[in-house]
């Protein structure tokens, strides 16, 4: 099973998710519902900063984080598709466009 995620897809931080900068370039968040914590390591507190001012469209995240980590952009979205559904799993993120298999 191959997850994905259309690139225009609006992706923001749920309601319920809470986070803090830990130390260096790592977080944890809170989801408030269930009571979870979750550590981020540096690589994706920088995808949870991404989403903090406004939903932000999967595909700008693809762009950046691919760009900023010399990681190819398809093996980049492919990566980033799966953490997307593990953040949406975990009630850390919502999204407008769902996502597809």
């Amino acid at each position: 099973m191959v997850l994905s995620f259309p690139p225009d897809s609006l992706v923001a931080h749920h309601p319920d998710a809470v986070a803090r900068e830990v130390g260096d370039d790592i977080a944890v968040v809170l989801n408030l519902g269930s009571g979870v914590y979750y550590r981020l390591d540096r690589l994706a507190t920088r995808i949870w900063n991404l989403l903090a001012e406004q939903p932000v469209r999967f595909g700008e995240v693809v762009h950046t984080i691919a760009g900023e980590s010399n990681i190819e952009a398809e093996r980049c979205e492919q990566d980033l598709s799966v953490f997307m559904h593990e953040l949406l799993v975990a009630g850390l993120v919502e999204t407008d466009g769902g996502e597809s298999e």
